[in-house]
């Protein structure tokens, strides 16, 4: 566990932005198949970023690998146990702390899917490790707008970020999309 630096202010918060790909849109019954996060320091320097798959326990819908270019093949190939994932989750959460968590859509969708995903593959007794503040990119950047939320690809091109809109639906190249939003909402 790295101890965290101390400015004038007090602690520094690290920022933690995190995207999931899924089985499906069902947040009680689905399951994340990958979870990327990037962390980043309030300087804006990146301290770290991973992806990893996840080993579910039944087929992969065809839909979702059209969508996301995720196989059964990779999952069993490169994936990790669900439990394992939930270990690496709570382990970085905990590294890093303290941390906001950022995300698109994350309030409505990733977050509550995460949970209830721990939830189903946790033990422990404190399954959440601590998060200050939750922020949906995906839902500032409409107020700011005053208009429709908007998908990741649209708020991207909104914004003026370049991105390859065919690495898309990869949870990586999503959070870094996400974190890029972020910084010219902020």
């Amino acid at each position: 566990c790295t101890k965290a630096k101390v400015n004038r202010e007090g602690v520094e918060m690290n920022y933690v932005t995190m995207d999931i790909e899924t089985t499906g849109l069902d947040i009680y019954k689905d399951e994340p198949i990958q979870l990327a996060y990037t962390i980043h320091n309030e300087l804006d320097v990146l301290l770290t970023q991973d992806s990893f798959y996840l080993n579910i326990d039944r087929d992969l819908p065809a839909i979702i690998t059209k969508i996301t270019g995720t196989s059964q093949n990779t999952l069993r190939a490169e994936g990790i146990s669900p439990s394992e994932g939930v270990k690496e989750w709570q382990a970085i959460l905990k590294m890093y702390q303290p941390v906001t968590l950022i995300g698109y859509n994350t309030l409505n969708f990733d977050f509550p899917m995460v949970q209830n995903w721990i939830n189903r593959n946790s033990s422990i007794r404190f399954k959440f490790p601590p998060i200050c503040n939750i922020i949906d990119v995906m839902v500032i950047l409409a107020a700011k707008r005053n208009s429709k939320w908007l998908k990741l690809a649209k708020a991207g091109e909104v914004c003026g970020i370049e991105f390859a809109a065919d690495s898309l639906h990869d949870a990586l190249a999503d959070v870094k999309l996400t974190w890029e939003i972020y910084k010219t909402i902020r």
